[in-house]
């Protein structure tokens, strides 16, 4: 048809062997009996850095990690923005929370 627009993502096979790789890390990961088994995930900054959380959040769960508080966590992510000093600011003052 003139005119239509095909809306389905075109996939490179660099994007292709990116998502082979983290699909094996993913398996690898389950099968580490160190792998945390809890996360704390905090995002501050832009909406990219929300859309990453999304990404991290999805990955630690599906190894089977579970969200708790900061204080309770095996792993801690301050997921920030280079771009944007006050959230990386904020970043370096919960370091000093966590020692």
């Amino acid at each position: 048809m003139k005119g239509t627009v095909n809306l389905r993502p075109v996939y490179t096979q660099e994007g292709t062997e990116a998502a082979e790789r983290q699909r094996r890390v993913i398996e690898e990961l389950k099968q580490d009996p160190t792998r945390p088994s809890s996360y704390y995930l905090s995002t501050m900054g832009c909406q990219m850095n929300a859309r990453d959380s999304e990404k991290l959040r999805g990955i630690l769960e599906e190894i089977g990690a579970v969200e708790t508080t900061e204080e309770q966590a095996d792993l801690v992510i301050y997921n920030t923005c280079c771009v944007r000093e006050n959230a990386e600011q904020k970043v370096f003052g919960r370091l000093g929370v966590l020692k």
